[in-house]
């Protein structure tokens, strides 16, 4: 799920820069962060990690950085934002540009805000709610032989926890299906197996997880996992008989991929 509930960052290359500076980033934000409206100065409050563009430094406010949040600019303390591949932001060399050269960084950090905004990432937002509700995002799955000296299968999953409590135990259950897409029956003599995944899954982040000698022979073609149990720390439990909902659309998340590398193109056009 890193490349699915990481969040995205974007480093975009131009020519703008005569100093070899740094081009505008995306990053995310804090959460429960406060952001300032720069036309209306109004306070809009983050609940999550937002996707935000770096568009500059308000110098009137020390330690304080512009960033397009959709495609509205905002104002927002420094610490509470995240740029992955810029640690710290130059300041003297983003002061250093030239009229014309903000100008462009401010209108390009606009046009990638525009596309944050896109339905596409409305949707996997939805996604990331949806995913909040029921406890846990199916990161990925699969069975793979468990070595070359025999048949058995293994079968690994990874789960990451978009939710605020920490998670204690995930059970997952299983069926195998063979080449012409018919269950196969386990060694117990039922078409389904049980599996539990010990925690502790903390806030945010992802646990992995490999079980062996799940099935005991080749016929196995693939594995489904048919229902999720999740108990959390507080004892509270979870239930998912439909793991679609937990799936991330990979679908969906090339497309995204593909609206971001149209902004670099389009943006590198215009220099």
């Amino acid at each position: 799920m890193k490349k699915v509930l990481a969040v995205v960052v974007l480093l975009i290359s131009t020519n703008l820069y005569s100093q070899n500076i740094y081009n505008k980033l995306m990053g995310y934000t804090n959460e429960n962060v406060a952001m300032r409206d720069s036309a209306t100065s109004k306070i809009l409050h983050t609940t999550a990690k937002d996707l935000v563009v770096f568009s500059g430094i308000d110098n009137t406010h020390k330690g304080v950085y512009k960033i397009v949040f959709y495609k509205k600019v905002y104002y927002i303390d420094k610490d509470d934002v995240n740029f992955v591949f810029w640690k710290n932001i130059n300041t003297d060399s983003i002061n250093s540009l030239s009229p014309d050269e903000q100008s462009k960084l401010d209108s390009k950090a606009k046009y990638i805000g525009s596309l944050i905004g896109d339905s596409y990432f409305n949707k996997y937002n939805k996604f990331l709610d949806k995913a909040r509700y029921y406890g846990v995002i199916l990161d990925h799955y699969s069975n793979h032989k468990h070595d070359e000296y025999t048949d058995a299968q293994d079968f690994e999953v990874a789960f990451y926890n978009p939710t605020k409590k920490t998670i204690k135990y995930i059970w997952i259950t299983l069926k195998g299906y063979n080449s012409v897409d018919d269950p196969v029956m386990f060694n117990n003599g039922r078409y389904t197996s049980t599996k539990q995944c010990i925690g502790p899954i903390a806030p945010r982040e992802t646990s992995r997880y490999n079980f062996e000698y799940v099935w005991f022979d080749n016929i196995v073609e693939y594995g489904l996992i048919q229902r999720i149990k999740i108990q959390y720390m507080d004892r509270t439990i979870k239930i998912i008989n439909n793991v679609s909902n937990i799936e991330p659309d990979m679908e969906l998340q090339n497309r995204i991929d593909e609206i971001i590398k149209l902004g670099c193109d389009n943006n590198n056009e215009e220099d």
